[in-house]
């Protein structure tokens, strides 16, 4: 239950930000990747460069977060991704 719960205000913790900036840059780095079949999970760094729209100023954070992927006959899609700081 806390698990579903933390995923929960992980998802609207990064849906507000992404409302929020105007105006957003985002470099992602894999990591690391395991390929184990048709899923794959990945370690990405991030460097998000935005605009902080309360302060008009330029910001520049950085993130690491788990990516969970999996694949079908279209190809390969996102199916998670989980915050690891």
């Amino acid at each position: 239950m806390r698990e579903r719960w933390n995923r929960a205000v992980e998802q609207e913790t990064f849906r507000q930000f992404f409302q929020s900036v105007p105006e957003l840059k985002a470099a992602l780095t894999i990591n690391r990747l395991v390929v184990a079949g048709s899923s794959a999970d990945a370690i990405v760094n991030g460097v998000y460069e935005y605009v902080e729209p309360k302060t008009g100023r330029s910001k520049r954070d950085t993130t690491t977060f788990r990516a969970t992927l999996v694949q079908d006959s279209t190809g390969w899609h996102l199916s998670s991704i989980h915050s690891l700081r």
